[in-house]
């Protein structure tokens, strides 16, 4: 979904030309291999801290948050 919106961004709002848009896409490219090594070795270091106790409780707390966040929605759309 994120590289299609970026696409049609690029491509539908601004006037760049074809090397322009390959240049964007390879920065793009470029950054997000570099942020997901950058996860990869800290999470590699924080590895012993994280136990099953810890990911159970985030599991939960994040469900709690979508469920909170997905309630409002939901609202906004039956009530139209």
């Amino acid at each position: 979904v994120s590289w299609v919106t970026w696409a049609s961004i690029i491509t539908l709002n601004f006037d760049y030309n074809f090397n322009e848009r390959i240049q964007f896409f390879c920065g793009m490219l470029t950054t997000i291999f570099f942020s997901d090594i950058a996860k990869i070795f800290i999470a590699h270091r924080l590895k012993h801290l994280i136990m099953e106790k810890y990911i159970r409780n985030m599991n939960r707390l994040i469900a709690i948050i979508l469920v909170l966040f997905t309630i409002p929605i939901i609202l906004s759309i039956l009530s139209i």
